[in-house]
Protein backbone atom coordinates (compact mmCIF):
# COMPACT_ATOMS: atom_id res chain seq x y z
CA UNK A 1 0.00 0.00 0.00
CA UNK A 2 1.45 3.37 -1.02
CA UNK A 3 1.75 5.97 1.74
CA UNK A 4 0.36 9.45 1.11
CA UNK A 5 2.07 12.42 2.72
CA UNK A 6 -0.02 15.01 4.56
CA UNK A 7 1.46 18.32 5.62
CA UNK A 8 1.61 19.20 9.31
CA UNK A 9 -0.62 22.25 8.79
CA UNK A 10 -3.27 20.08 7.11
CA UNK A 11 -3.11 17.61 10.00
CA UNK A 12 -3.84 20.19 12.69
CA UNK A 13 -6.47 22.17 10.77
CA UNK A 14 -9.41 19.99 11.89
CA UNK A 15 -8.21 19.72 15.49
CA UNK A 16 -7.30 16.80 17.70
CA UNK A 17 -9.00 13.87 19.42
CA UNK A 18 -8.09 12.07 22.62
CA UNK A 19 -7.19 8.39 22.40
CA UNK A 20 -10.63 7.50 23.76
CA UNK A 21 -12.36 9.70 21.16
CA UNK A 22 -10.20 8.21 18.40
CA UNK A 23 -11.09 4.69 19.53
CA UNK A 24 -14.78 5.58 19.47
CA UNK A 25 -14.42 7.12 16.00
CA UNK A 26 -12.82 3.93 14.65
CA UNK A 27 -15.00 1.54 16.65
CA UNK A 28 -12.00 -0.11 18.31
CA UNK A 29 -10.52 -0.28 21.81
CA UNK A 30 -8.19 2.30 23.36
CA UNK A 31 -5.54 -0.41 23.55
CA UNK A 32 -5.73 -0.95 19.79
CA UNK A 33 -5.23 2.78 19.18
CA UNK A 34 -2.16 2.79 21.46
CA UNK A 35 -0.72 -0.21 19.61
CA UNK A 36 -1.25 1.47 16.23
CA UNK A 37 0.37 4.68 17.51
CA UNK A 38 3.36 2.72 18.86
CA UNK A 39 3.71 0.93 15.48
CA UNK A 40 3.68 4.32 13.69
CA UNK A 41 0.42 3.57 11.88
CA UNK A 42 -1.50 6.40 13.57
CA UNK A 43 0.37 9.68 13.92
CA UNK A 44 -0.08 11.73 17.06
CA UNK A 45 1.17 14.77 18.95
CA UNK A 46 2.18 14.89 22.58
CA UNK A 47 0.97 17.67 24.82
CA UNK A 48 2.68 17.08 28.13
CA UNK A 49 2.08 13.40 28.89
CA UNK A 50 -1.10 13.23 26.79
CA UNK A 51 -1.28 11.95 23.22
CA UNK A 52 -3.62 13.71 20.82
CA UNK A 53 -4.48 12.43 17.36
CA UNK A 54 -5.20 14.87 14.51
CA UNK A 55 -8.69 14.30 13.08
CA UNK A 56 -7.29 14.44 9.53
CA UNK A 57 -4.74 11.74 10.35
CA UNK A 58 -7.46 9.49 11.75
CA UNK A 59 -9.62 9.95 8.65
CA UNK A 60 -6.61 9.15 6.47
CA UNK A 61 -5.82 6.05 8.56
CA UNK A 62 -9.39 4.80 8.17
CA UNK A 63 -9.55 5.58 4.43
CA UNK A 64 -6.33 3.64 3.76
CA UNK A 65 -7.92 0.53 5.21
CA UNK A 66 -11.01 0.38 3.01
CA UNK A 67 -11.01 -2.98 1.25
CA UNK A 68 -12.42 -3.47 -2.24
CA UNK A 69 -14.10 -1.16 -4.71
CA UNK A 70 -16.54 1.45 -3.50
CA UNK A 71 -19.87 1.45 -5.32
CA UNK A 72 -21.33 4.89 -5.99
CA UNK A 73 -24.86 5.18 -7.31
CA UNK A 74 -25.38 7.41 -10.36
CA UNK A 75 -27.61 9.75 -8.37
CA UNK A 76 -24.72 10.46 -5.99
CA UNK A 77 -22.27 11.41 -8.73
CA UNK A 78 -22.19 15.11 -9.55
CA UNK A 79 -20.32 15.39 -12.83
CA UNK A 80 -22.28 18.32 -14.24
CA UNK A 81 -24.71 16.17 -16.28
CA UNK A 82 -28.39 15.83 -15.54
Amino acid sequence: MEKTRISASDLVEEGFLTVLEAASFLGVSRAFVYVEMDRGEIVFSKFGRSRRIPVAALKHYAAERIIGPIEIKNAEVNDGRR
